[in-house]
């Protein structure tokens, strides 16, 4: 609740006025009290409030006097800023949930509505409304558009735009596309990044060729999608693919028009076709209908520092939490390293009731079997006993009923520390697939090795640019290139996949296939999503696609 928030109050009753006003009063709030519509609508043309409590009726000698719909009304048009708690007795109640039905474009014109008997409930409603304005502040509706891209060799490309313009169309070429020329970019062997760059770009450049320009109308449905939005970030780019495709490195996707990475100029994200998901993933409505209702956004850090030992792991950790902490709308619970227990994890995952699972430490990923891909914790508190791994498999038991709607996976580079390199190869195809297809809607990770340094600086971006969108897609955006006034040239972005339902990010350490760049050493992100398609045959996730490190 932020003190010294403006609510005004209506009710023509003085005994009940003068009641709610203490009551708001008392707890530090400006409150200014109106008798009537006609004085409400004198303060409201020459003030601003954050919430408005008004009483159903604002006139008891008439039976059928309802200004206080009305005002509700006037309000929810002319000052959208402003929330709304309505007022009523018992007999008004059904007359009130009507008048509180949501538009088509579900937005309901209140708050919500409390009963005169539940006064004692005012504070309570009047803190939430606050938060939800803040909220809404910052997430104003914008004129988005998606342009989602449907790939499958041999196939046509199937073309959806959604938002502000509307469309569907196809390209009347097959694609051609021998995934596997492109997927042995996305490994982890290109160390030399000085070096790297160069072929980077060249291999993005033939990427886009490929998809767009070989294409005609990809590419003039992304410049009619572009026209259509006023800035980059509110055209989203989603990749549909089928799981083998998910190696397929569209963060290098470069435009020589635009002399720039398509993932550092669009929230991107990849859908994996075939895959259901349990829940709708973070966005901003989400967690507005999470306060709403009285409830928090639920955030499970989990820090794991084991073998070899690296202080910046615990160090990002608690970097993180005391981050997250003060949100109002969110709800840590922080496992550091010494609770972090492999049965204390499991049994926190098994609650399921985590919206967000934020995971630091290390992790292997293993290509003779992608199931048994492993995140490390000690067997006991304290940092005792053996380093037990958690398998891919474990995680996809574990989650499958969860609501769970993201998976953050943030590992340290530690390839070249000595007997260890097995256990710090950072690549989360197989942690994120299993992740994926046990319903979780998003999965966040490192998409090539990344030093812990740059991973905290990425991390911590990412978190602080969410409670400004509600979105992870432009969260990871942001991240991956910084604020306008702060640009980051030196970290680099892998694409965040945008599905529906089903997602992965992967800027800097991510589960996902998606661009990323702009970096003297590349790391990378990736946001994967499931859309909502009936399940179809899934080929399974093979050697070649183990090219694409996901998590670092």
């Amino acid at each position: 609740m932020t003190k010294r928030s403006r609510i005004l109050v209506v009710e023509d009753f003085p005994d009940v006025r003068q009641t709610l006003v203490s009551l708001l009063v008392s707890d530090g709030y400006d409150v200014i009290p109106a008798a009537s519509l006609e004085e409400a609508n004198s303060i409201l043309s020459s003030e601003s409030f954050q919430v408005a409590v008004l009483d159903v009726r604002l006139d008891d000698t008439d039976e059928d006097n309802r200004d206080g719909i009305h005002l509700m009304h006037h309000i929810h048009e002319k000052y959208p800023a402003t929330a709304v708690i309505i007022l009523t007795g018992y007999a008004d109640v059904e007359m009130v949930r009507g008048a509180l039905e949501p538009d088509k474009k579900g937005n309901s014109p209140a708050f919500g509505f409390l009963q005169k008997n539940e006064i004692n409930l005012l504070l309570e409603y009047v803190s939430r409304a606050v938060l939800f304005q803040q909220l809404s502040a910052f997430w104003y509706e914008r004129d988005d558009c998606e342009l989602c891209v449907s790939l499958e060799p041999g196939h046509r490309i199937h073309l959806q735009v959604s938002g502000k313009i509307r469309f569907k169309t196809n390209s009347p070429n097959l694609l051609n596309l021998d995934s596997t020329l492109f997927k042995a970019w996305g490994n982890e062997h290109i160390l030399d990044m000085l070096k790297g760059r160069f072929i980077l770009k060249t291999v993005g450049r033939d990427l886009y060729r490929l998809l767009f320009e070989q294409h005609p109308p990809v590419l003039s449905s992304y410049q009619r999608a572009l026209g259509s939005v006023s800035q980059n970030q509110k055209l989203q780019l989603a990749f549909e693919t089928s799981r083998d495709l998910v190696g397929l490195p569209l963060e290098f996707l470069f435009s020589d028009d635009a002399s720039d990475y398509l993932a550092l100029l669009h929230p991107m994200t990849r859908q994996v076709r075939g895959v259901m998901t349990n829940h709708v993933p973070i966005s901003a409505d989400l967690i507005r209908q999470l306060v709403r209702t009285g409830n928090k956004l639920r955030v499970l850090l989990l820090v794991s520092n084991t073998e070899p030992r690296l202080d910046e792991i615990d160090q990002m950790g608690a970097a993180l939490a005391k981050l997250l902490s003060p949100l109002k709308w969110l709800d840590l619970k922080y496992l550091p390293t010494d609770d972090a227990s492999c049965d204390e994890v499991q049994e926190l995952l098994n609650a399921n009731k985590f919206h967000i699972v934020h995971y630091i430490g290390h992790g292997i990923y293993r290509e003779s079997s992608s199931e048994t891909s492993s995140l490390f914790f000690w067997e006991h508190k304290k940092r005792s006993g053996n380093v037990m791994p958690l398998t891919g498999n474990d995680l996809r038991f574990l989650l499958e009923n969860s609501d769970t709607r993201l998976v953050h996976l943030t590992c340290c580079d530690g390839v070249s520390t000595g007997d260890s390199k097995d256990l710090l190869y950072n690549d989360y195809l197989g942690i994120a697939d299993s992740i994926i297809q046990s319903g979780v809607p998003s999965v966040l990770g490192y998409r090539w090795s990344v030093d812990v340094d740059n991973a905290q600086v990425m991390t911590l971006a990412f978190y602080r640019s969410l409670p400004n969108h509600g979105s992870p897609e432009l969260a990871l955006l942001e991240a991956g290139i910084g604020p306008p006034q702060q640009r980051r040239p030196h970290l680099g972005l892998a694409g965040a996949d945008r599905a529906k339902l089903n997602r992965t990010l992967t800027p800097m350490l991510r589960g996902d296939d998606s661009p990323c760049l702009k970096c003297a050493r590349r790391k990378r992100w990736t946001v994967v999503h499931r859309q909502h398609h009936q399940a179809i045959t899934k080929p399974r996730i093979g050697e070649s696609d183990t090219a694409s490190p996901i998590l670092g």
